[in-house]
C-alpha cells in the first residue's frame, strides 16, 4: 500500500515546531545551579531587604563596575541589569541599583574588566554599606556559584549603515560579515 505525502506532514510539522521551541532552552549557567535558584527573588526585594533571603540563590545579571583581588578571592561591583529571555544582561542605560559578587578564586582583571557583562548565580551573604561619591550606598553581597562572562559586543559590525534585506540576518544576529561578503 503506498502512503501518501500528507501523512508525513504531521511528523515535519512537529519538527518545525519543536525546534524553536527548544532553542528558548538555552541557558548560560548549569542545569543544576538553575535548579537551586529561588525564582521568586526580585532585585528590587534584594535590594531593599538582603538579609530576608540569606542562604538562597538568585540569577542576577549587569556590568562590571570594578574588580578587586583579595588573598582569599575576588570581589566583584556589578552594576545590574535587567536579563533578556537567555538571561543575558540587556544593553541599556536602565539599572536598578549596585550588587557585590564575591567569587572565591582569582578573577584577572584583563578578563573581568570594568564595562564586560556578566550572568551569574549566587547565594544571597547579606549586605554592606560604602560609597558612592558622596553617598551612602547600601549593596546587597551575593557569593559567586556560576558566573558566565558574556563575550565583548562590538557597536557597529556593519560595514553598510542602513540595513537592507539582504543583510538583515547578518546585521541583527552580529556576524561580523554575510557570507557572500
Amino acid at each position: 500500500m503506498r502512503r501518501s505525502r500528507t501523512a508525513k506532514w504531521p511528523a515535519g510539522a512537529a519538527i518545525l515546531f519543536l525546534l524553536p521551541a527548544m532553542a528558548g532552552c538555552f541557558s548560560p549557567l548549569s542545569k543544576n545551579v538553575r535548579e537551586q535558584v529561588d525564582p521568586n527573588i526580585s532585585f528590587d526585594a534584594l535590594r531593599t531587604d538582603p538579609e530576608a533571603f540569606l542562604g538562597k540563590v538568585a540569577i542576577l545579571g549587569g556590568e562590571i563596575v570594578r574588580i578587586e583581588n583579595k588573598p582569599d578571592g575576588t570581589l566583584l561591583e556589578v552594576l545590574e541589569k535587567r536579563l533578556d529571555r537567555w538571561r543575558m544582561p540587556r544593553e541599556e542605560d536602565k539599572s536598578r541599583g549596585r550588587f557585590f559578587i564575591e567569587a572565591s578564586s582569582f578573577l584577572d582583571p584583563l578578563v573581568y574588566s570594568a564595562g564586560r557583562r556578566i550572568t551569574v548565580a549566587a547565594e544571597v551573604i547579606g549586605k554592606q554599606a560604602e560609597k558612592i561619591g558622596e553617598l551612602d550606598y547600601t549593596y546587597p553581597c551575593l557569593r559567586a556559584i556560576e558566573i558566565h562572562l558574556w563575550p565583548e559586543s562590538e557597536k557597529n559590525l556593519d560595514p553598510y549603515p542602513y540595513p537592507f534585506p539582504a543583510w538583515h540576518y547578518w546585521y541583527f544576529h552580529r556576524y561580523p560579515l554575510p557570507p557572500w561578503y
